[in-house]
């Protein structure tokens, strides 16, 4: 059985998630929970804020004329613009397996996203000091 993870701690949170999958589920398959204890993977709150987040960052990156080639040199797809997946695929998760030695975003828990976003900031300002690095969004809506 395959799906989506969620950690729900208290009721406004299974309440958001509850909404969020009426409306997006189509019905056609049955909807299975499992309940367990404290896992260390993502949130879903905190998968969006990353999406959010390397969306952002691939903007700025763009405005900047900053290509992937410019930024990381031993890529080799050569003056591609930056995309979400871009940032997350070539920039996160080598930060991401570097830092907290994980080969997934799937993979972290509690605070690491943050961490790995603050040791990426680091590396951009220092190389590129004109990136106006994007904030850990609070809101996964905001664009």
């Amino acid at each position: 059985m395959e799906g989506q993870f969620s950690v729900i701690k208290n009721k406004d949170e299974l309440i958001e998630f509850l909404d969020e999958y009426i409306n997006f589920h189509d019905f056609q398959e049955p909807l299975f929970i499992q309940t367990s204890k404290q896992n260390k993977r993502l949130s879903f709150k905190q998968r969006g804020s990353l999406h959010v987040w390397c969306e952002q960052l691939a903007k700025e990156l763009n405005y900047c004329g900053l290509t992937q080639e410019v930024v990381i040199a031993q890529m080799k797809a050569a003056n591609r613009e930056w995309s979400k997946g871009g940032v997350k695929e070539a920039l996160y998760k080598p930060m991401a397996k570097a830092f907290k030695d994980k080969n997934s975003s799937e993979d972290l828990g509690g605070g690491e996203p943050s961490d790995v976003v603050y040791e990426l900031k680091k590396f951009i300002q220092k190389r590129f000091p004109d990136v106006n690095f994007p904030e850990w969004p609070v809101d996964k809506n905001a664009r």
